[in-house]
């Protein structure tokens, strides 16, 4: 379902004057995406480490929020880029990507995690670059 709306979306704007321009921009979002869904997961993974490794409490608590604030951050650009998916999809007439509620930071969430993996295959893989599929639409 994402994959195919992401497709159509550049797809339509693959045919447009300013495709070299606008591809590199729907990139960049879609890269959001992955990164934020890599935001959470390595969240998880440094929990599990700080509790093993650190004994005091509340440095743990310390280290865990730094850590938060990262992965925060990234959902800030998640959400940002959502946002600018779905203005492009507007602009160049095909399917927003998202049709949730941009305010709703769980909604987007789940976004994020379905789009990454439907696109790529799983939350984890090696390469998230969606660069070769909008290059070959520069060739049409």
């Amino acid at each position: 379902m994402y994959k195919e709306k992401f497709i159509a979306l550049a797809q339509a704007v693959g045919k447009s004057e300013d495709a070299s321009r606008v591809l590199p921009m729907l990139e960049r979002n879609m890269k959001q995406f992955v990164d934020y869904v890599r935001a959470v997961y390595m969240l998880e993974v440094s929990i599990q480490i700080i509790n093993a490794r650190v004994f005091d409490s509340r440095e743990a608590a310390e280290k865990i929020a730094e850590k938060d604030r990262t992965r925060r951050v990234a959902h800030e650009s998640a959400i940002a880029a959502v946002s600018a998916c779905n203005r492009i999809a507007e602009r160049y007439g095909a399917e927003p990507v998202f049709d949730g509620d941009i305010s709703d930071r769980y909604e987007v969430a789940d976004f994020c995690g379905a789009i990454v993996e439907e696109i790529y295959g799983s939350a984890t893989g090696a390469d998230y670059s969606t660069k070769p599929i909008l290059d070959k639409l520069l060739d049409l």
